[in-house]
Formats: C-alpha cells, structure tokens, sequence
C-alpha cells in the first residue's frame, strides 16, 4: 500500500527483498490486491510496456507473475528472470515508466536504478541480518543527485515488536 501511495505522489518507489526467492510472492500479492480492488493499477499507458509485456509472454508464458505485474505497472526483478525479460525492464525503468518496483539485490545494487523512496520490509537473508554495507549501498539507489531532490529510505514493520526494532 505504501508504494502505491508515494506512486500517487509520482515518487518512484523501490520495494527492496533481500531473497530473490520472495520477489514473487510480492509481486503476487499486488496482483491480488489490484484484482480485489483494494489498489488501482499503476499503469498509464499500455503501449509503453506492450514490447517488455511481449518479451515476457514468450520466455515465461502468458501467467508468469512477472508479466502479469508488469500490466499493472509494477516491475518484478530478480536473477531468475531471463535476461531479454530484464533488459526490457531495465529500459522501462530508465525511461521512468514504472513507478512501483519489487526487485532483489541484483537489480538493487547492480544497476544504476534511481528511486525517490526506498520501502525494505526485511533485513534479513537466510536467517541472517543483511551488513550494514549492503543495506548502504541499496540505500545510496535512493534521492539521486539530479534526479531527485531528497530519498526517504522507510523500514516496513508489520508484527515482531521489540525484537523487529532491535535489528
């Protein structure tokens, strides 16, 4: 919900997962949520994405999470995505068309992705607390020298109390 807020905003927004083995589930989830009706879809203009849509269609098939998300205008990415599939991607996200990204740390730390907001709903990778080096470098993606004039790097805590401030 808060991506799609700050995309209401038109702040591009970066949804950091440490595993790329839990990216889908998130993108699975905003698809639940759009088809329930409880978040709109963040697509504007289909016809930017048609050709990435195309590409995705014929590596992964038409139900693949990840070109589904795509027609709602959110960006799946991680490593097991073909690369034609993320090629296409990473244009889209250069070209700002996307305004809503889940990505793991491939996309996170290996491109030079600019965000305006940075959501991380965990800090942890299997079963161990992510260095302070690689949560610095995920947040330098955030508030880009012109490109946008502050970032805000948000730490989303649903349930874990003290223990989840503690990490």
């Amino acid at each position: 919900f808060a991506g799609w807020k700050f995309a209401e905003q038109g702040k591009r927004t970066l949804i950091f997962i440490t595993q790329a083995n839990w990216v889908e589930g998130y993108g699975n989830m905003a698809l639940e949520l759009v088809e329930r009706g409880y978040l709109p879809s963040l697509l504007q203009d289909c016809e930017v994405i048609e050709r990435a849509v195309e590409v995705g269609k014929e590596w992964l098939g038409d139900d693949h999470c990840a070109v589904k998300c795509l027609q709602i205008g959110v960006a799946i990415h991680h490593g097991g995505l073909p690369n034609p599939f993320l090629r296409e991607l990473e244009v889209l996200l250069s070209q700002g068309a996307i305004k809503v990204t889940v990505a793991s740390p491939t996309l996170s730390q290996g491109l030079n992705l600019n965000a305006a907001v940075m959501l991380v709903p965990i800090l942890h990778r299997a079963g161990r607390l992510i260095t302070g080096e690689e949560f610095a470098n995920v947040a330098g993606r955030v508030g880009r020298a012109f490109v946008d004039v502050e970032g805000l790097v948000v730490h989303v805590m649903h349930q874990g109390g003290e223990w989840r401030l503690g990490e």
